[in-house]
């Protein structure tokens, strides 16, 4: 008989179970995030042309002999959309903070999969201090050296990332470099190619600088990222675009969806 890795089994069994899962109301927000991301043909009309479809608004010039009367539906192709979403695995947020997340993030997922577009999932800590540095606006901070968790890769399928994702939760116990992990996934996103550009953060935010992050928030728009802030059972998220969620069910309520559809 084949040998089975137990963990292995549990972690996709786990994922498995949560993508199979749909929080009450939930709807609302999958809509707002397939309008948000889905890569679909713009469609228009265009008018006063020779041939197409025939423009009843134009029967009064065929009346007078003008030849310019069909519409002809006009194609535009639409932004295509690169997400990522980043995760806060400090120590701050194990147990139930991590499963929370966890659970997001798959519901996330399953939506980006559903609209076909280029995602990855990374989770950052790290276990070292740097030497203090003076930040552009004169603050002084000290960096931590960033250790990313590559739970799925840009070009790596769902189902090749599933043992990973499942397995979430376990990956919360380092330190909290915050700002030099959430600006360098800014300017890794930055760099893609897709026209639309946007990054889900999701943190308890329990050690940050709040005026460090509203200045990478700025440096985000500056680069043509949208960043959206998802606080897992915190009290604040100090991001333009951002919401709070202490469970799932958070996910489907209506500041969840107002959030979503304030982004253009």
């Amino acid at each position: 008989m084949r040998k089975v890795d137990f963990r292995l089994k549990v972690s996709v069994d786990n994922f498995k179970s949560q993508f199979a899962t749909n929080p009450t109301g939930f709807g609302a927000t999958r809509v707002s995030l397939l309008r948000l991301l889905r890569a679909n043909d713009l469609v228009g009309w265009s008018h006063n042309e020779e041939s197409g479809r025939l423009d009843r608004k134009a029967f009064s010039r065929m009346a007078c002999g003008s030849t310019q009367v069909f519409s002809q539906r006009d194609y535009k192709e639409a932004h295509k959309s690169a997400v990522s979403i980043l995760v806060d695995c400090s120590g701050s947020m194990a147990g139930g903070r991590m499963r929370l997340t966890e659970s997001a993030v798959i519901q996330l997922v399953k939506v980006f999969d559903k609209a076909n577009v280029s995602y990855r999932v990374f989770g950052f800590d790290s276990d070292h201090e740097s030497e203090t540095e003076r930040l552009p606006d004169g603050e002084l901070y000290t960096p931590e050296d960033v250790r990313f968790y590559p739970f799925k890769q840009w070009n790596e399928t769902l189902q090749k990332a599933i043992p990973k994702l499942g397995s979430m939760h376990r990956c919360a116990f380092g330190g909290n470099p915050d700002y030099q992990g959430l600006l360098l996934s800014i300017e890794d996103l930055a760099k893609r190619p897709e026209k639309r550009k946007v990054l889900f953060f999701l943190t308890d935010s329990s050690s940050i600088n709040r005026e460090h992050m509203k200045y990478l928030d700025k440096v985000a728009n500056e680069l043509g990222v949208t960043l959206i802030g998802v606080g897992i059972q915190t009290d604040e998220i100090p991001y333009k675009h951002s919401v709070i969620i202490n469970d799932l069910s958070d996910m489907a309520n209506a500041s969840f969806v107002t959030m979503l559809n304030a982004i253009k």
